[in-house]
C-alpha cells in the first residue's frame, strides 16, 4: 500500500497475496505518486469480497501517474470474483496509467474483468489483454468518464456476461492498430460496447471471429454515440443481429476504406443493424459474403439512415429479404455510386423496402444478383405503407439479375403506391433495354367460364390431346371449339388435364402473374332475377392461387334450372387492402332428358315415369312403357316413352292443343297452371305440378300433349304398330312406327307387294324364297278375276228387263197364231249340265271307295246282307247356304272379337273367312294394280258405261219393233 510515495522497481514477483478488506492485492497507490513497474509479475493476487475490494493486483485510486511495462499481471479462472477490477483498478481525474508491452490475463470481476477505470486515463500500448471476464459490464477493460487510448495491442477472448465483451465504455476511446478476437458476451458488443455522449475512433483495427449465437447483436456496439472507423477489418463475426456494427438511438457512424465479410447474423444485418435515429454512411468501404436470415449486410429499421457511397457490395445473402439491406419502418436508405455485384435472397437480391421505408439508388450498378422469389434486385413493399415517402431510382445501370418475378425490379401495387420506375435507368440483359419489372397482382380478367351448366354436373371438361379422336362425336365443332380454348393461355393454365373454370391474375402491367402466391377468389350470387330458386356455388370457400390462376376444380353448381342466367360476382383478394371483382353470367340448364332437378342434383326418373325436358318427371302416357334398367341393373324411368305394340305415336289434333295447351283463358277455373306466369309449357307445368289438384285437371295424354305436341293413338289393326326397338328411341316416322308391309298414319295401308285382307291385315304378295310359288300365285289369281269377269257379266244380265222381252216374244208369237214356250234351251242345257256333273261326282267317289277297300279284308255283314249303295243326293242350295254361313260367321270372330287368339285357331279363322266371297281379298288385287281413288273411280265409271249402254238397247228395241208395225 503506498501512500504519498513513490514506487520504482524493476524484475519484482507477487505471487498469492491478498487483501481481505481494501484494494490492491499487490499493490495499492492510494494517493498522488509516481509508480513505475517494469518487468514485474502478479500472480494470483486477490482482494476480499467487501464493497471496498477492488484491483485484485493493482488499485491506483488517489491520483498516481503509474507506468507497467514488460510486465505480466494474471489471476486464475478459480480466483475470487473481485466487485470491481478483476486485475487492475484506476480512479480519480488525475490518475493516468500506461501499460506498455505488458500482458494482462485472467483477471475476474463484475465489472472489468482485466481493468476497470473511472474518471481515469488509460494508455495501452502493445499489450495482450486475454481471458478477461466481467459477470456484468466490459469482460476485458471497463472504463466510465475515462479516456482510453489503445494501440497495437490485442484483445483475445474476454467475456462478459452482458455488454462489452473486451471493452466497456461510457467515455472516449481512441483504438488503433488492434485486434479483437473471439470476444464474447450475451447482450451487446461482443468487442466493444460504446454508450451514451461517448465516442469511438478505430483506426487499421480488426475485429476477428467475435462473438456467437448466444450475442445479442454487434462486434461493435454504439447507442448514442459517434463512432469512426476506417481502414479497419470486420471478419467472421457472429451475432444475433448486426453482426459487425449495431447502431442504436441517436448513434452516429462513419466507416472509411474499410473491409467488412464474413459476418453472419442469425436474424437481422449480417453486418450491420441500425435502428431508431441511428445514422451510418459508407464511403470507399467493401462489404462482402455477409449472411442473415434478413438483411445480409444491413437491416434498417426506426428513423435510421443509412448511406453507401462509393461501396462495393459483393457475394452477401438473405435467407429472406434483402440480400444486401432490408429496410422497414421509416428508415432510409442511400445509395450513390454503388456496384452490388452476385448478392442473393429469397425475396429482393440486392434491396428490398418495406412499410414506410426510403430508397434512393443513383448512379450505381446492379449486376448478376438473384432472388428465388421475387425482386433480383429490388423489391417494394408498399401493402403496409401510410407515409408518401420517396422511393426513387435513377441513371442506374442493371445486369443479367435473375428472379422468379421482375429479374431488376419488382413492386407491390397499392393505393398510396401505384407506379413505380427507374427513370434514365438501363438494362444490358433486355432486348429493348427496359430494366425487367414486375408487380403484384394488380388485376383480374376472367378466363374459361361455362356460358350455360347443368346443375349438379362438374363444371370442368377434360382436355383431349389428340382431336381426331372426336370425330364421330355428333357435336364434334362445340367440342373443337372448347378444346382450342383449353390451349389457350389467356383463358387458362396449361398442362392442366382438366379445364375448369378460371379466374387470370395479371400484374400492373397486364401480365398474367405466374408468380402470385398469396391472391384467391371467392363466387356468390348477386341477383337471383324474378324467381326464388336456390343456388348454390361449389365449392363455397376461398381457392387459391396458382401459377396466376384460380382455378374452381371440382366446381359444381346446384340450382334451379331457368331460362334467366343467373348473375354472379367473382371477387378476388390480391392483397390484404386490394380487392378486385366482376359480374359473369351462367344460364343453368335443364338436366339431360329422363332426369329431374330435386335440390339441385340431377336425379333419375323412377320406374313408370319419364322427362322429356330434364325439367320433373311425369306418369308414363297410356299406349307407351316407361322403364329401362341403368349400369346396375336397377329399373329407371326413361327421357322419351317407349312406344307399345298396337299403338301410334303421331302429331297432337290442333283443336286440343288449343283448347288445352296453348291458351290458358280456355282452362278450367280451378286448375292450378292457369294462374301460374310463364311462357314456357314446361315450366309452367312443373311450378303447378306441385298443387294438390293438379292431377284432377292434368291427366297423363295432356301433360304428355302439351309437352311434346303428339299423342299416342291406339292402331285399328293392334299387331300393324310395333313398339320402339330401342329404349328412348321414339320416332315419329310412318314407316318405322309400323311392321313390316305396313305403312302410312296408324300403320292403316299396305306397302308396295302387300295386299289387304278383310281383318285389316297386309300380306305379301309373293313368297320371294320361290319364285315358282310367285308364278303360281299369278296363275291362280286369275281364276278369281275371271269369276269376277263373269260376275260382272251376270249382274248386267240380270239387270237387263228380261221380264218385258218375255212379255214382247209372247205377244209376238199371239200375233202370229203360235204357241209359246218359255223354257228356254239355255235352261234345257244347265239342267243337263247339273245332272251330267252330279252323275260324274257319284262315279269318282264310288271309284274311290272301291280303291280304298281293295286290300282289305272283305267286311262281314250281318245275316250276310250286303247293304245297298245308297246314291249321292242331289244338290241342294239350301244345305250349301247353311254350310257356307256357318264358315263366315266362324271366320268373321277374328273381326269382331280383338282378342289374342292362339296362332291355330287365328290361321283357322283366316281359312274360314274364305267363304265370304271376297273377291278382292281373296284375288289381292293390289298385287297387279294399286287399288286407290282413281282406280276404283275408273272401275264405277266402266261398270256405269256398260250398264248404259245395255239399257240403251233393251229401250231401243221396242222401239223400232214399234215403228216397224205402225208402218
Amino acid at each position: 500500500m503506498l501512500s504519498r510515495t513513490n514506487l520504482d522497481g524493476t524484475g519484482n514477483v507477487f505471487s498469492r497475496n491478498l487483501v481481505r478488506l481494501g484494494a490492491g492485492g499487490g499493490v495499492a497507490a492510494l494517493t498522488e505518486g509516481s509508480v513505475k513497474i517494469e518487468n514485474w509479475e502478479f500472480i494470483d493476487n486477490t482482494v476480499g469480497t467487501g464493497d471496498a475490494a477492488r484491483g485484485a493486483s493493482l488499485s491506483f485510486d488517489g491520483g498516481a501517474d503509474a507506468v507497467i511495462k514488460d510486465s505480466t499481471i494474471r489471476s486464475n479462472a478459480d480466483a475470487t470474483l473481485v466487485p470491481t477490477g478483476g486485475l487492475i483498478y484506476a480512479k480519480n481525474p488525475v490518475t493516468k496509467l500506461q501499460i506498455i508491452n505488458s500482458t494482462l490475463s485472467l483477471g475476474q470481476s463484475f465489472s472489468g474483468g482485466l481493468i476497470y477505470s473511472v474518471d481515469a486515463t488509460i494508455l495501452i500500448r502493445y499489450c495482450d489483454l486475454l481471458t478477461g471476464w466481467a459477470n456484468e459490464f466490459g469482460g476485458g477493460i471497463f472504463a466510465q468518464n475515462s479516456l482510453i487510448d489503445i494501440q497495437d495491442s490485442t484483445m483475445v477472448e474476454n467475456f462478459a456476461y452482458y455488454d462489452g465483451g473486451a471493452i466497456y465504455m461510457r467515455t472516449a476511446c481512441d483504438v488503433k492498430d488492434t485486434e479483437f478476437t473471439k470476444n464474447r458476451n450475451f447482450g451487446f458488443g461482443s468487442s466493444i460496447f460504446i454508450g451514451r455522449k461517448n465516442s469511438l475512433e478505430a483506426i487499421n483495427c480488426s475485429f476477428l471471429v467475435n462473438g456467437d449465437a448466444a450475442n445479442e447483436g454487434g462486434t461493435l456496439y454504439a447507442i448514442d454515440a459517434i463512432v469512426n472507423i476506417e481502414d479497419s477489418l470486420f471478419d467472421s463475426n457472429y451475432g444475433y443481429k448486426g453482426a459487425a456494427i449495431e447502431l442504436s438511438r441517436d448513434a452516429q457512424l462513419t466507416v472509411k476504406n474499410t473491409i467488412i465479410r464474413n459476418n453472419t447474423a442469425e436474424v437481422w444485418g449480417g453486418a450491420m443493424y441500425t435502428s431508431v435515429r441511428s445514422s451510418a454512411t459508407m464511403i470507399d468501404t467493401t462489404f462482402e459474403s455477409n449472411h442473415a436470415t434478413e438483411g445480409g449486410v444491413l437491416y434498417s429499421v426506426g428513423s435510421s439512415r443509412v448511406t453507401f457511397t462509393k461501396v462495393n457490395v459483393r457475394g452477401n445473402t438473405a435467407l429472406n429479404f434483402g440480400g444486401v439491406a432490408s429496410l422497414k419502418g421509416s428508415s432510409t436508405f442511400i445509395v450513390n455510386q454503388v456496384t452490388f455485384t452476385s448478392n442473393a435472397a429469397y425475396t429482393g437480391g440486392v434491396v428490398s423496402v418495406a412499410e414506410n421505408a426510403s430508397l434512393s439508388l443513383q448512379n450505381s450498378e446492379l449486376k448478376r444478383n438473384t432472388a428465388k422469389d421475387f425482386g433480383g434486385a429490388v423489391y417494394i413493399d408498399t401493402e403496409t405503407r401510410t407515409e408518401d415517402n420517396a422511393i426513387t431510382c435513377a441513371t442506374s445501370t442493371f445486369e443479367d439479375n435473375n428472379a422468379v418475378a421482375g429479374s431488376d425490379l419488382y413492386w407491390i401495387y397499392s393505393h398510396r403506391f401505384s407506379f413505380f420506375q427507374c427513370t434514365d435507368s438501363s438494362s444490358l440483359s433486355t432486348p429493348s433495354g427496359n430494366i425487367s419489372s414486375s408487380t403484384s397482382a394488380t388485376s383480374i380478367t376472367a378466363g374459361w367460364w361455362p356460358l350455360s351448366v347443368t346443375s349438379g354436373v362438374s363444371l370442368g371438361v377434360l382436355k383431349v390431346a389428340d382431336l381426331s379422336a372426336l370425330l364421330a362425336s355428333p357435336n364434334l365443332a362445340e367440342i373443337i371449339a372448347v378444346q382450342k380454348l383449353a390451349n389457350d393461355t389467356e383463358l387458362s393454365r396449361q398442362n392442366d388435364s382438366t379445364l375448369w373454370p378460371t379466374v387470370v391474375i395479371r400484374d400492373f402491367y397486364g401480365r398474367i402473374a405466374s408468380y402470385d402466391n398469396g391472391s384467391s377468389c371467392t363466387i356468390q350470387l348477386v341477383d337471383r332475377g324474378e324467381g326464388n330458386e336456390s343456388f348454390q356455388f361449389s365449392p363455397p370457400s376461398e381457392m387459391n392461387v396458382r401459377d396466376g390462376y384460380v382455378t374452381f376444380d371440382n366446381a359444381r353448381i346446384f340450382s334451379d334450372s331457368r331460362a334467366e342466367p343467373y348473375l354472379l360476382e367473382v371477387t378476388c383478394s390480391l392483397s390484404s387492402s386490394l380487392e378486385r371483382s366482376f359480374p359473369l353470367k351462367i344460364t343453368v340448364d335443364r338436366c339431360k332428358t329422363g332426369y329431374q332437378n330435386i335440390d339441385g342434383l340431377c336425379i333419375p326418373c323412377k320406374k313408370g315415369y319419364y322427362s322429356l325436358d330434364g325439367v320433373k318427371c311425369y306418369l308414363c302416357p297410356v299406349g307407351a312403357s316407361c322403364e329401362q334398367f341403368d349400369i346396375s341393373a336397377t329399373a329407371v324411368g326413361v327421357s322419351v316413352p317407349n312406344r307399345l305394340t298396337g299403338f301410334y305415336l303421331w302429331k297432337s289434333r290442333d283443336s286440343f292443343l288449343s283448347s288445352e295447351c296453348n291458351n290458358p283463358s280456355t282452362w278450367a277455373v280451378g286448375d292450378p297452371c292457369r294462374s301460374v306466369n310463364e311462357p314456357s309449357m314446361t315450366y309452367r307445368i312443373q311450378k303447378c305440378s306441385k298443387s294438390q289438384d293438379f292431377d284432377k285437371y292434368w291427366s297423363r295424354k295432356r301433360i304428355f300433349a302439351c309437352l311434346s305436341g303428339n299423342e299416342y293413338y291406339s292402331c285399328d289393326t293392334h299387331t300393324a304398330c310395333v313398339e320402339d326397338e330401342v329404349v328412348g328411341a321414339t320416332t315419329f316416322s310412318k314407316t318405322s312406327q309400323c311392321l313390316v308391309g305396313y305403312s302410312g298414319v296408324m300403320c292403316a295401308t299396305c306397302v308396295d307387294n302387300y295386299y289387304k285382307v278383310s281383318n285389316g291385315m297386309c300380306k305379301p304378295c309373293f313368297d320371294p324364297a320361290d319364285p315358282s310359288v310367285a308364278h303360281m300365285t299369278t296363275l291362280l289369281s286369275m281364276i278369281p278375276i275371271a269369276f269376277a269377269v263373269s260376275a260382272v257379266v251376270l249382274v248386267i244380265y240380270y239387270f237387263s228387263d228380261t221380264s218385258e222381252k218375255e212379255i214382247m216374244k209372247h205377244a209376238l208369237a199371239a200375233k202370229k197364231f203360235q204357241i209359246y214356250d218359255s223354257d228356254s234351251q239355255s235352261t234345257t242345257m244347265l239342267r243337263a249340265a247339273k245332272f251330267y256333273i252330279q252323275q260324274r261326282a257319284t262315279q269318282m267317289m264310288t271309284q274311290i271307295s272301291t280303291r280304298i277297300h281293295r286290300h282289305s279284308r272283305r267286311p262281314r255283314y250281318l245275316f250276310d246282307i250286303v247293304p245297298r249303295v245308297t246314291p249321292m243326293p242331289a244338290f241342294r242350295a239350301e244345305k250349301f247356304k247353311i254350310i257356307l254361313g256357318f264358315f263366315q260367321i266362324f271366320g268373321g270372330f277374328k273381326k269382331v272379337y280383338e282378342i289374342p287368339w292362339p296362332n291355330e285357331m287365328s290361321r283357322l279363322m283366316d281359312f274360314f273367312s274364305i267363304a265370304d266371297l271376297n273377291v278382292v281379298d281373296t284375288t289381292g288385287i293390289e298385287c297387279f294394280f294399286k287399288r286407290n281413288y282413281f282406280a276404283s273411280y275408273r272401275i264405277a265409271l266402266g261398270l256405269g258405261s256398260d250398264s248404259v249402254s245395255s239399257h240403251t238397247v233393251n229401250v231401243a228395241t221396242p222401239l223400232r219393233e214399234l215403228w216397224a208395225a205402225s208402218v
